[in-house]
């Protein structure tokens, strides 16, 4: 998106920005400076290796001193952000402490560029491949505001999951039950059925053979036609696209 356009288009009205950047970081180059927002939240457990429940919340210094967390603990007072934030109650802080590692990490595969020439490609031919394998198309983004690792295409009519309460989320259940592999389903405009997945540093482009192979699948009637219980052993044995 052109998030600086609209901040500056948003500013000159004297309106305040807040930025949902949950998959920015890791994806796409990212200087709060340069874009001067009001308030940016992101992920880091997304694109950039660190622990789950990682990321942050930028609130730039002009708004520092009206803003206080919802839950009263250490800092309170204090006439300062960072210690009124830093420690809320018991809440569990180890995520954060991955950060530095998973920067290292990601230097460690060549940075943005290297990340990006790599999964930007591969993205664009799975995203082609399962296209073709459907036999439906790409959700209608500019090429120019897509996400560069991730894509989502149309699940063809299925019968018994198109117009049924939870059928998305029975599309997806079953990909994972039976292929082994993770993605995302979700129902737009209250019928389509729309498939995201995405391409990350251990993605290859077998895993979207995979994908397409196991979306066809539940597409033909090929599984079982019931409700899948998943334990928890599988998690460790899936693939993520």
């Amino acid at each position: 998106m052109p998030v600086k356009e609209l901040i500056e288009l948003c500013r000159s009205r004297g309106i305040m920005v807040a930025v949902d950047g949950a998959h920015a970081v890791g994806q796409v180059p990212l200087n709060l400076d340069e874009l001067d927002v009001d308030f940016y939240a992101g992920s880091l457990h997304k694109w950039l290796f660190t622990a789950r429940g990682c990321g942050f919340l930028y609130i730039s210094p002009r708004h520092q001193s009206a803003l206080h967390p919802v839950v009263t603990s250490w800092g309170y007072n204090s006439g300062n952000m960072h210690a009124e934030f830093h420690q809320e109650g018991t809440r569990d802080q180890t995520p954060y402490f991955t950060v530095p590692e998973a920067i290292r990490f990601f230097k460690s595969l060549g940075g943005l560029e290297s990340i990006r020439n790599y999964c930007m490609p591969l993205i664009d031919k799975a995203a082609e491949l399962v296209v073709n394998r459907w036999g439906t198309e790409k959700l209608a983004i500019p090429s120019d505001m897509e996400a560069p690792y991730m894509r989502c295409v149309r699940v063809p009519f299925i019968e018994g999951y198109h117009g049924q309460q939870g059928g998305d989320a029975r599309f997806h259940t079953e990909i994972f039950y039976h292929s082994k592999i993770q993605i995302s389903s979700t129902t737009l405009d209250g019928s389509d059925i729309w498939c995201r997945f995405s391409a990350s540093v251990f993605n290859k482009p077998e895993d979207y053979e995979e994908l397409a192979a196991g979306g066809m699948k539940v597409i033909r009637g090929e599984l079982a036609n019931d409700v899948v219980m998943m334990k928890s052993h599988t998690f460790s044995q899936s693939k993520v696209c």
